[in-house]
Parts: structure tokens; C-alpha cells; sequence
């Protein structure tokens, strides 16, 4: 969808040009047409789908005039979220982002995540405990719809865990991610993200007009404290991604978009909301045929997302 839009749109092809000023990352060279090298390394795939989905959203503002009444973010695709929910800016958030991968890069924090699907919490549960008892090796980092979770923590744990779970569940398989993301493992580097991000980006509290939701606190965001907290902490803690949309539904959000051409997060919401409307924006066509085809405002949701953490 970035071809299409920065062939479309001459300012999404300027903001392009601006991101590879500021990372030294283009997104032209390594995702349009067949790709580069570095397509998938987590540098220039989290610079890229943060660069389409904000993006995305300049064009539904500058040609359709839409805004959607909430946003919610998977993992790093918070960082997207907040820009749209009007907490920091896009080149705020963009420095955190790089900032989040320049310590991840260290090699200080190594580990694993891998997929469950088909087993019910407590089973899931059970399983660590009799894998990695105590509580110190493997966790639940994400879960994202009924009998779907994603376990993170030390790899070898990780793979034994998605062994075990193998013969029973529906789906079991690792990810291709080397980060325990949404681990307490993650504790130190996010004390070293909240003094950078004190330092040098301002955050506000999200905009009245855009409600963000934050799957790490499984709700609503309320003020510049909490904005803080889930821009600095999230990336350490659970993201309850399952309870964060059933809080929106119950919220009165009941149609919900898509950014990207995945369908990953549609899915996910399908098996949560089975009675909720979703459309997935995947390219110009998809998104002028959402943006003409809304005759009255309603309560919808963009959720942007980062590659690799989810199935």
C-alpha cells in the first residue's frame, strides 16, 4: 500500500523523504516492488509500517476528511496510535521507535516469542508452570482473542513451551523475533526509554476527538500520565489485546478498519467480536471505497501494527 499511496499523493512522498532523513531508512528502497535484503529486519520493517500507517491517515484526513473517533495499537504500532490520538507528534514518536530498536539491538535483552492457538488460558497456564516453574522464564506477553496467546521470555523455554503445546493445540508454532517483547525483561531497557523520552519528547494527553485505547492497560487512555506510562512501559508489560476490544464494543465502537494488507488484527477481532464490522484498508482503491461509502460518522478504529508479533 506505501507504492501506491507515495506514487498517488505527493505529500505522502514528501513524509517519506522526511523518515529517511530522520533514520536514515527509505522506504521506497525497501518496500517497493520485489523488496530489499533488509525488507524484514526489524529497523526498516517497524520505520516502514509506522511510515504507511501515519500515512494512511493524512490521506482519510486531506481527501476524506476523516478522523476515526478511536485508535488502538497493536505492540509497537502504538506508536502510530498516539500520533493519531494527537499524544506526540510523528517525528516524537519516530525517535522513540528508533530509540526502542537501538536498545533491543544492544544484545543485552535476547529471547523468544512464539504462538498458541486453541488452548484455553488456563491450560496455557499449566503448561509454563510445568516447563518453566516460578514464573521467571515464561510468560503470557499477549493475548489476542480467545485461545489465542503469544508467550515470550528465554528462547530455550519458549521452544520447549511451543513443543509442548504442539499436540494439543490447534496451531503452535515460533516467531520470528529474537526479543522477549511484552516480558519483564524488557524492565531495564524501558527505565532507559522513560529517561530519553523525558528528555527529549514531549507527550500530550490524547486529544478528545481520537479516544486511544492501549491493550496495555486494556482501556481507554485518560491523561498525560497514562499516555507516559503506556509510551515508555508497554513494550515490558502484557498487552490484553482480547479485553481492550471488547472495551471499545463496549464503548460503542462497533466498526473497525484495518491499516495494512495483512488481515492478521481483522482476524483477531472476528474471533473476539464475531457481530463487529471490520474493513481492511490495504491499498488506495480499498481505502476511497471506506472513506465514500461512510454516509453518517460512527465509532471506528485504526489499528496500525508492527510486523511479526502476532498470527
Amino acid at each position: 500500500m506505501g507504492q501506491e499511496l507515495h506514487g498517488a499523493y505527493p505529500y505522502v512522498r514528501d513524509f517519506f523523504a522526511e523518515i529517511e532523513r530522520h533514520s536514515d531508512i527509505s522506504i521506497p528502497d525497501h518496500f517497493f516492488g520485489s523488496g530489499s535484503r533488509e525488507l524484514h529486519e526489524n529497523g526498516p520493517a517497524q520505520v516502514g509500517l509506522f511510515g504507511v500507517a501515519i500515512a494512511l491517515m493524512d490521506v482519510l484526513a486531506h481527501e476524506f476528511d476523516y478522523v476515526p473517533d478511536a485508535v488502538v495499537g497493536y505492540s509497537l504500532g502504538t506508536y502510530a496510535a498516539m500520533v493519531t490520538a494527537g499524544c506526540l507528534d510523528r517525528w516524537g514518536a519516530l525517535e522513540v521507535l528508533l530509540e526502542v530498536q537501538r536498545l533491543l539491538d544492544t544484545g543485552r535483552y535476547p529471547g523468544a516469542m512464539g504462538y498458541v492457538i486453541g488452548l484455553r488460558r488456563p491450560q496455557v497456564v499449566d503448561m509454563i508452570e510445568s516447563i518453566a516453574p516460578g514464573g521467571e522464564k515464561v510468560w503470557i506477553g499477549n493475548e489476542n482473542a480467545p485461545q489465542q496467546f503469544v508467550l515470550t521470555g528465554e528462547a530455550a523455554a519458549v521452544c520447549a513451551c511451543i513443543e509442548e503445546a504442539r499436540p494439543f493445540a490447534l496451531a503452535a508454532e515460533v516467531l520470528p523475533i529474537s526479543s522477549p517483547m511484552h516480558s519483564p525483561r524488557l524492565l531495564p531497557l524501558t527505565d532507559e526509554l522513560a529517561r530519553f523520552v523525558e528528555e527529549r519528547i514531549e507527550v500530550r494527553a490524547p486529544s478528545p476527538s481520537v479516544a486511544l485505547y492501549a491493550p496495555m492497560l486494556g482501556r481507554r487512555v485518560t491523561t498525560r500520565a497514562e499516555a507516559v506510562e503506556v509510551l515508555c512501559r508497554q513494550i515490558a508489560r502484557p498487552s490484553y489485546w482480547e479485553a481492550t476490544l471488547r472495551m471499545l464494543w463496549t464503548n460503542g465502537c462497533h466498526k473497525f478498519i484495518e491499516a495494512g494488507p495483512s488481515h492478521v488484527l481483522a482476524k483477531m477481532l472476528r474471533w473476539t467480536l464475531r457481530q463487529a464490522k471490520v474493513q481492511v484498508l490495504e491499498d488506495p482503491l480499498s481505502v476511497e471505497k471506506f472513506a465514500l461509502g461512510r454516509h453518517a460518522r460512527g465509532a471506528e478504529l485504526l489499528e496500525p501494527r508492527m510486523p511479526g508479533e502476532s498470527t
